[in-house]
């Protein structure tokens, strides 16, 4: 049919892309919001099996550039981290026929740090547009802690937020009062001291 007819273009095209220019005319949000999340699932298996994470002199493989450019659900985003966080923990272990669950791989090793960026900065993204999207990322950062521990692009989501949040003074809809007040806190404490002068009589003067 017509889905695995785009499947089979897309591993193809990714498979064989040798640059990041050649991923990114694939991952324009309005050709990748109408693929099904088991689609997009189903492609990336593919690939992490048929090609893998890196070349060999150590470079990110372009494709996984796809995995998160273009995507605005941070439903499908959280879903294909994981997989690959799963591809990563089989690869790590020598086992590619069952990989434990996420909450108990916390030695696992983490994806290539251009990856876990990419992934961080699409979360945070995803977290300031929609309010379904924040209560979902809140969540797994406050209720999950380990979750945090083995996912670097979630702890450094929130982290990006946090710093977004000194500039933009917006925080996102959708957060519990938990998460407001820990994005609060961590986003004063990393605003420099200010030193203030206050003249007037001796008794309010400092």
């Amino acid at each position: 049919g017509l889905g695995e007819a785009v499947e089979k273009f897309l591993v193809g095209a990714l498979r064989s892309a040798s640059m990041p220019e050649d991923v990114k005319r694939l991952c324009a949000s309005n050709m990748k919001a109408w693929l099904p999340l088991a689609c997009i699932r189903r492609i990336t298996l593919l690939l992490c099996s048929a090609v893998g994470f890196v070349k060999e002199e150590d470079q990110v493989q372009p494709w996984l550039s796809w995995t998160y450019l273009g995507t605005t659900s941070f439903a499908t985003l959280w879903e294909i981290y994981e997989v690959l966080l799963a591809h990563q923990r089989r690869a790590a272990s020598g086992d590619l026929e069952e990989a434990p669950p996420l909450q108990q791989g916390l030695h696992s090793k983490s994806l290539p740090e251009e990856v876990e960026v990419g992934f961080a900065m699409a979360f945070a993204n995803a977290v300031q547009q929609s309010p379904e999207a924040a209560k979902h990322f809140d969540d797994l950062y406050r209720t999950t802690p380990r979750v945090a521990s083995v996912a670097p692009a979630l702890q450094e989501s929130w982290n990006a937020i946090a710093r977004m949040l000194c500039h933009n003074k917006v925080l996102p809809a959708g957060l519990s009062d938990e998460g407001v007040l820990a994005l609060l806190s961590q986003a004063v404490a990393r605003l420099a001291p200010v030193k203030v002068c206050i003249s007037g009589t001796p008794t309010v003067a400092g």
